[in-house]
């Protein structure tokens, strides 16, 4: 059988990967390129109570220092909201959600402030000279207790902390699935097979 499941395939990149002899995207040069560096939150859950990018609109090379504040008032670059339409909530109770933090982090890693400069040295240097003053929030560590009754909430706007999704509706399929159990030593599940 060619191409079946389980079977090896016989990798023919390896070597070039391993020698250094392939491209990369940081290979790539254009004219007049640009690289961009976010600065990420360290806290799950804080409030940005100032940004401070003076110092860093004054090292050398930089382009174009962005906050989410500065990007919030401008539509475009806002995130499309997702309708809620499951967990028993209103339709229309929608989460904002921006490029970057406005004012308030919601995860560790959150892009915070976006520098652009001529060189990646000298994004990340410039990023390393911004100034973020934060206050940590309460945040849970473990997924599940977010979702509790009495977990910090992320939106106040969506309470409960589900995020929002879509719901996609598809149509019955014309025969219905064929159980099919699968055995293993530590657990016992089912796969579900279409028949043909």
């Amino acid at each position: 059988m060619k191409f079946g499941i389980g079977q090896a395939v016989t990798r023919r990149e390896d070597d070039r990967l391993l020698t250094g002899a392939a491209n990369t995207p940081t290979d790539l040069r254009f004219t007049n390129e640009s690289h961009l560096v976010l600065l990420r939150a360290p806290h799950a859950h804080a409030r940005i109570l100032s940004i401070d990018t003076a110092a860093a609109q004054a090292a050398p090379d930089v382009l174009a220092i962005f906050t989410g504040a500065q990007l919030w008032p401008t539509a475009c670059w806002r995130f499309r909201e997702c309708r809620v339409e499951e967990c028993g909530r209103q339709a229309d109770e929608r989460a904002p959600f921006f490029p970057l933090a406005t004012d308030v982090v919601r995860f560790v890693g959150q892009p915070v402030v976006a520098v652009i400069a001529g060189t990646r040295s000298a994004a990340e240097s410039a990023a390393s000279e911004v100034m973020v003053d934060y206050e940590p929030l309460p945040a849970d560590r473990i997924a599940r207790c977010g979702a509790g009754a009495r977990a910090p909430v992320l939106w106040p706007d969506s309470p409960g902390n589900v995020p929002p999704y879509r719901s996609l509706a598809m149509p019955p399929p014309a025969t219905p699935p064929l159980a099919v159990p699968v055995m293993s030593p530590a657990s016992t599940s089912t796969i579900s097979a279409w028949r043909r």
